[in-house]
């Protein structure tokens, strides 16, 4: 119990919780850390949606298949970032998504569906978790609406510009460095993989960047920060 109520404390989504509060919310949501492999689901869609996580180590792919098997990457978390939030505060029986390891991680997993049912004792627990659940939503909702930014674009060149500008206003440079493969940041934008490599060779050669691999250098972007309260919920490409 130790060691999980150590991870419970090193997330800011229980990090306004006391200890007292944390041992009482290991015993009712069931708290317990899991490890996973590169690639192995933590989630699954179509799979009964009792549980969501914090990703305490490692990253995490929410992606979605067709029934033609093809995938696209709906985003990109990292430590900290909360999965399947939404679909418990809908209270949905499955989940709609997958959650795939990026790499090596370990996650918090929380039973949060009690969250939502009557208990024998009355504390504050259950308010603040709710209240951290909203939240999360609205941390969602602006990755999405970011997502969708991207993807309205008509062209790949535009798709690439809008993905390219929202890395270099998380880091505030011109220069920066994306963890998706060639093939991932192609599931991510809803490309073609040899029509994107293809694009953004064209470019590089319009004098628009320079890449070597996953870094990126914009040679012609107005760098605009975001402030302290956007980067709060600022769950989306979170570049490096």
């Amino acid at each position: 119990m130790a060691d999980c109520l150590s991870a419970m404390r090193s997330v800011e989504f229980l990090s306004h919780f006391s200890d007292d509060e944390l041992q009482e919310i290991g015993k009712c949501l069931l708290t317990r850390v899991q490890r996973y492999k590169k690639g192995e689901k933590v989630f699954e869609a179509g799979q009964p949606a009792v549980s969501m996580g914090v990703i305490l180590q490692g990253r995490v792919y929410i992606e979605d298949d067709d029934a033609f098997g093809n995938r696209s990457i709906l985003a990109e978390l990292h430590r900290g970032d909360t999965m399947a939030g939404s679909c418990v505060c809908a209270q949905r029986p499955s989940y709609l998504t997958s959650f795939i390891a990026a790499e090596p991680s370990e996650i918090l997993l929380l039973n949060c569906g009690t969250i939502y049912t009557n208990c024998n004792k009355s504390c504050s627990i259950r308010g603040k978790m709710l209240e951290n659940l909203l939240k999360i939503i609205a941390a969602e909702a602006v990755t999405q609406s970011r997502k969708l930014k991207c993807l309205s674009q008509r062209s790949i060149r535009g798709k690439l510009l809008a993905f390219f500008s929202y890395c270099v206003q998380e880091k505030g440079e011109n220069s920066f460095t994306i963890r998706f493969s060639r093939q991932e940041l192609a599931d991510f934008l809803c490309l073609n993989r040899s029509a994107m490599s293809k694009e953004l060779g064209k470019m590089r050669d319009d004098g628009l960047l320079r890449f070597d691999r996953n870094y990126f250098e914009m040679l012609s972007c107005e760098v605009k920060r975001e402030s302290p309260e956007q980067d709060k919920t600022n769950t989306f490409l979170k570049a490096i």
